[in-house]
């Protein structure tokens, strides 16, 4: 029998520009709608694709393979003292083959843009992903539904 080779997946992550994302519309919302739904009391996909339309997010799109297994949406929040990155949605397939790639590339492109900071709210899952990246917890997002 002849050797096993394992062969890295090649990943590519475009910048979506507001005018180019009707042409990838069908695959970010198929890759971002389990997470917009798990928030679907406070937005609808509707919302986000209005926002990168206008320029108010950036839409990210990883390709591994040349398929499309990644969505992430990003914004700058800026602060009376710091400017940071903010990682509003992310959502995909197989995020062992995209998470930790696409994080160290996300945190280039941010130190390059000269930002303080890379920030996001996600669930427990997304941990191991941020630990590898540096990211340190701040704090805990909670809710008390009124209604």
């Amino acid at each position: 029998m002849g050797e096993v080779v394992h062969i890295k997946p090649q990943l590519k992550l475009l910048a979506i520009l507001p005018d180019k994302v009707e042409s990838v519309l069908d695959d970010a919302v198929r890759l971002l709608d389990p997470a917009v739904r798990r928030q679907s009391h406070n937005v609808t996909i509707g919302h986000i694709v209005d926002d990168l339309r206008n320029g108010l997010s950036l839409l990210w799109l990883a390709y591994v393979d040349g398929k499309a297994m990644a969505a992430v949406v990003t914004c700058i929040v800026k602060q009376p003292l710091r400017k940071n990155m903010k990682i509003e949605w992310m959502g995909g397939e197989k995020m062992h083959l995209w998470g930790n790639e696409v994080l160290a590339i996300l945190t280039k492109v941010a130190k390059e843009a000269k930002l303080d900071a890379i920030e996001t709210d996600a669930r427990k899952g997304f941990t191991k992903y941020a630990e590898a990246a540096s990211f340190r917890e701040m704090y805990t997002h909670f809710e008390m539904e009124l209604t």
